[in-house]
């Protein structure tokens, strides 16, 4: 079986990226400024966790989304040391908290209220979203040859994960790429495959992951996009490589010239010996 390259979750970040910097990010009803940057999801603390996504938006404010396959309000605290974290490794930034919550978990409180505290992150259940619908939806759309918009795309993200009268996650996984093999523009259709990656990968362990694998891997824009970002990795390392060995042995021809040089071994001799030039020869004479 074909198997998900390591590199993935990093070419599914900058896919996501990719989708969110359009002209606007309709995303559950909530306007948001246009995402500009996704900054380093690492937050350094104590557990040393990290957040799942953090955007820089258009007007300065940060957008951080959170994926839940369940309710505990501890997490709130959780969440809240990461908005205090981000406020300062960040700058005094408004910052948006979306805890987006997988089908199963039903809407209840989620809040911290105290004298001096009260925290509330926007939250999303997609229990109450009807996937089967809106991926039917999307089908006949598609096969009407109509074209998605950015907020069916965004939606189409989430509809395996959404309610659900099919157990099979495949068979919903393969209907969601159906769909995005789709959209006729290359980038928007890849970005779009490898984000559906990136959402799922928030919600399932590495098993379930690899499970998915073949789905990922029967789509050929998908296989074709990874090929090409492990293929510009490449090429970048074997640039890095042949520089670090041009200077190697720039340094070892530098080495035998000083040593000849200590010799009184001429100039014009030194440099054809370690096919330096005679000026570099000159200049370590000096």
């Amino acid at each position: 079986m074909n198997k998900i390259t390591r590199n993935i979750k990093d070419i599914s970040q900058k896919a996501i990226m990719a989708l969110f910097n359009g002209e606007e990010m309709p995303l559950f009803g909530l306007k948001l400024a246009r995402a500009v940057k996704l900054l380093n999801i690492e937050v350094p603390i104590i557990r040393m966790q990290s957040c799942d996504l953090i955007f820089l938006l258009e007007d300065g404010s940060v957008l951080h989304l959170e994926f839940q396959t369940d309710l505990k309000l501890i997490y709130l605290s959780r969440f809240l040391t990461y908005e205090g974290l981000i406020h300062e490794k960040y700058g005094q930034r408004e910052i948006t908290t979306i805890v987006i919550f997988a089908a199963g978990v039903k809407r209840q409180d989620f809040f911290i209220a105290s004298d001096t505290l009260h925290y509330k992150p926007h939250t999303v259940f997609l229990d109450e979203e009807d996937g089967d619908a809106i991926i039917e939806q999307l089908e006949a759309k598609v096969a009407n040859k109509i074209s998605l918009n950015s907020e069916e795309i965004n939606k189409l993200f989430f509809t395996s994960l959404m309610k659900s009268g099919i157990i099979n996650v495949e068979e919903k996984v393969t209907r969601q790429l159906d769909i995005a093999n789709t959209i006729e523009d290359e980038r928007v259709r890849e970005t779009t495959m490898l984000t559906i990656y990136g959402v799922m990968s928030k919600f399932l362990n590495p098993k379930e992951l690899e499970n998915l694998s073949e789905v990922f891997f029967k789509m050929d824009p998908l296989v074709k996009h990874i090929e090409k970002e492990i293929a510009k990795a490449e090429k970048k390392a074997e640039k890095r490589l042949a520089k670090e060995v041009a200077n190697a042995k720039m340094l070892s021809k530098l080495e035998t010239a000083r040593k000849l040089l200590k010799t009184g071994l001429g100039l014009d001799l030194i440099a054809n010996a370690t096919e330096l030039s005679l000026e570099t020869v000159k200049g370590l004479q000096s």
